[in-house]
């Protein structure tokens, strides 16, 4: 059942699978030395038909297999050696592994991954000294699955230490070999817990080569997983000794995998971070809402995020505004809308009616409820009060008017402007002519002279400055993504949003075209699966698609639009104030100086009659699309419910 890491190093010269994929791992030794070298199988199990939340998974199709488990709607738990090979700092890419649901190989329902997780390290394995490196007690890896629309009751994993375990039996289940020689076939037994050494429990002649990745549960009082199936020692199957990784000593990296899959995961009582933390379908529901009378940060919704996720740059505080102490959020010009409250890891908003970001001292600003005035942007005034931007400013020019605030080089005045600050400086937005300094990302430009980053997009209907970003978001900053090496327009897209390329696109979308429009999208099999007002629609795989008219096209009030409103006879969407557009849009003023919508800069292409699937994006993305991009599809506007 185990092979030797000799053996595996064979494998390698033969097929595209990385070591220890195939195998579970061994050691030279037992006691506290936890074997090293190769993956294990379920030893004199019962043959399963049922366990549906323990999963194949696949490498390359198959070429490499593991086991996992279910254990949310979206995220399936395995070994690190599964997902990521030696030598190597990453996981594999999303699209070279695949989730199978069933019994065995060639009869399971395939899921695709969007995201793979692993604890951090480079892993080795030698002939003499076995494992090495970031592998042994932290062998733990996560897929999450893309639109898995399953009906299957994952198995939780145990949450505090599984000491009380040892002598007590246990139920391990996988895919492994068995000593017979049949593999791939799902068997299930029983065993029972030797020891719990740091981050290992041990046990004897359960895994063979398949069975890593595959879970150890406790079956009372309540079933959890509380093991990974890692290694094993010897060169027999089944080893006289096996090594589980312990899941509660990774619960950070568990749980953000599943907060960021979209998942609620059960943190015991709620508190004031933006997470429904006892999983009962209301956030926050127990601290004081935005806008209300408070005491102390602690207390108001909505706030920092636990230390394992990524911070957010604006949790609420207990503060001194206009309206008294009450709980608010800090906001800078351009920077997050403050009358929605849009909720971590989720598509869910509060509202907040009635709350503006009022700027003060330092271009700092907080959210606050405030009647707008009805000046538009260049009318004389007097207080901030009486405008509808809420800033009255003297922008250099010796005239006191109503202007839009801004932040030097954050690219957030409509098009066309031009933000009167240097970088990070705090300015008003004005007409490009106005200003004869070096423009910001976003801002118009000619030439690469004109940018303070020497960087001009010439190509584009209405050219812009953009900066060098070398694959990171993060450096082109918010209403900005990185295409390539260089920053372009909009945040990327999720999937019903606007996008030019598959580079646009969040992970797990793509962009298809219908036209001149083009769109974020999946694969799909029910409309139900789709965003709302998009269908799904054949094109030899199944991808969503808008149901009516979409940014850009034309509409009427009765048809409607799939994204965005119908004005003046296009579907649009309302921009600036902390609202950007998406890529391939940019946020123009409206005659009336008081709003903005988002307009499509480019020149339109030739109608390209029915749907394809847009160039660009990552290599993972374009070998699966290929056979999408010979196939022609007639997109009719059908509405959700038609099949």
């Amino acid at each position: 059942m185990q092979h030797s890491v000799a053996s595996l190093r064979l494998v390698l010269t033969v097929s595209l699978v990385v070591a220890l994929l195939a195998s579970s791992c061994t050691a030279p030794g037992v006691d506290d030395s936890p074997p090293a070298g190769s993956t294990a199988a379920i030893v004199n199990g019962t043959r399963e038909l049922g366990e549906d939340a323990v999963v194949l998974v696949l490498i390359y199709g198959g070429a490499g297999r593991c086991t996992g488990t279910l254990i949310s709607p979206h995220v399936v738990l395995t070994a690190k050696h599964c997902v990521q090979g030696e030598d190597v700092e990453r996981p594999y890419s999303p699209g070279v592994l695949t989730v199978g649901f069933g019994n065995r190989v060639g009869a399971t329902r395939i899921v695709r991954a969007a995201r793979i997780y692993t604890t951090p390290g480079v892993y080795t394995t030698s002939a003499t000294t076995g494992l090495g490196g970031a592998l042994v007690g932290v062998d733990i890896g996560i897929i999450v699955l893309a639109n898995p629309e399953l009906e299957i009751t994952p198995i939780p994993i145990r949450r505090d230490a599984p000491t009380d375990m040892v002598g007590q039996h246990y139920t391990a289940i996988g895919f492994g070999e068995t000593p017979a020689g049949e593999s791939g076939v799902k068997y299930k037994t029983t065993s029972t817990v030797a020891a719990v050494r740091a981050r290992v429990i041990y046990s004897a002649e359960t895994i063979c080569s398949g069975d890593s990745g595959g879970p150890m549960i406790e079956e009372l009082p309540v079933r959890r997983v509380i093991g990974v199936a890692s290694f094993g020692s010897g060169d027999v199957c089944p080893s006289p000794q096996d090594g589980h990784n312990r899941v509660d000593v990774e619960l950070d990296l568990i749980d953000r995998a599943m907060i960021e899959a979209g998942d609620c995961v059960d943190l015991g009582a709620e508190v004031c971070d933006g997470l429904d933390n006892d999983c009962d379908g209301e956030v926050d529901e127990t601290c004081t809402p935005l806008g209300s009378p408070c005491t102390a940060d602690a207390e108001c919704a909505f706030g920092q995020l636990p230390s394992f996720l990524t911070p957010i740059a604006n949790p609420s505080v207990c503060a001194d505004t206009t309206a008294g102490r009450i709980c608010t959020r800090p906001c800078t010009p351009g920077g997050d809308a403050c009358d929605t409250i849009a909720h971590p890891y989720s598509d869910a908003t509060t509202p907040w009616a009635g709350a503006s970001c009022v700027i003060g001292d330092a271009c700092q600003g907080l959210c606050q409820p405030v009647v707008r005035g009805a000046l538009a942007n260049g009318a004389a005034c007097t207080t901030a009060t009486d405008c509808a931007s809420l800033h009255c400013v003297d922008p250099g020019d010796g005239n006191v008017r109503c202007l839009d605030a801004c932040v030097g080089d954050t690219g957030t005045c409509p098009l066309g402007e031009v933000c009167g600050a240097a970088p990070t400086g705090c300015g008003a937005c004005l007409p490009a002519a106005l200003v004869a300094s070096a423009r910001g990302i976003g801002e118009p430009c000619a030439a690469n002279a004109d940018c303070g980053s020497a960087l001009c997009v010439t190509t584009d209907a209405v050219p812009f400055c953009t900066r060098a970003c070398s694959g990171d978001d993060a450096v082109c900053g918010a209403g900005f993504h990185c295409s390539g090496e260089r920053c372009a327009r909009g945040d990327r897209s999720p999937a019903g949003g606007a996008c030019v390329d598959n580079g646009d696109c969040a992970s797990g979308a793509f962009c298809a075209t219908r036209g001149t429009t083009s769109w974020c999208t999946t694969v799909c099999s029910v409309d139900t699966s789709c965003p709302d007002d998009f269908t799904c629609v054949d094109a030899g795989a199944r991808i969503c698609a808008p149901a009516h008219a979409y940014l850009g096209e034309p509409c009427t009030a009765a048809t409607g639009c799939s994204v965005g409103t119908c004005l003046a006879g296009r579907c649009t969407d309302s921009c600036g104030s902390g609202t950007s557009c998406p890529p391939g849009l940019a946020c123009a003023r409206a005659s009336d100086g008081l709003s903005a919508t988002c307009v499509r800069p480019t020149v339109p292409a030739a109608p390209k009659g029915g749907c394809s699937i847009a160039p660009g994006g990552s290599t993972s993305s374009r070998g699966w699309l290929a056979a999408l991009l010979l196939l022609g599809l007639a997109l009719g506007a059908r509405r959700r419910g038609q099949r």
